[in-house]
């Protein structure tokens, strides 16, 4: 995962492997972001001052691998 933060807001973007049907769920600093489940990339907003986050867990039939990021929100 390759997040980049910018002015007011920040995205990232998922770079995965995997031999089957995979599910991706996205999350932010304030939870869930189920507009972008399963894809590949996200998007968000931030509130200056405060950190950013996000997280991302990818399923597989073998396990969940998980990856996060954050910085502070400018």
């Amino acid at each position: 995962m390759q997040c980049s933060q910018y002015s007011g807001w920040y995205g990232c973007l998922l770079s995965y492997s995997s031999s089957g049907a995979t599910q991706i769920r996205w999350d932010g600093q304030y939870g869930p972001l189920p507009a972008f489940d399963d894809q590949t990339s996200m998007s968000n907003t931030c509130v200056f001052g405060t950190e950013s986050w996000a997280g991302v867990a990818v399923t597989n039939a073998y396990g969940t691998a998980y990856a996060s990021w954050s910085s502070p929100c400018w």
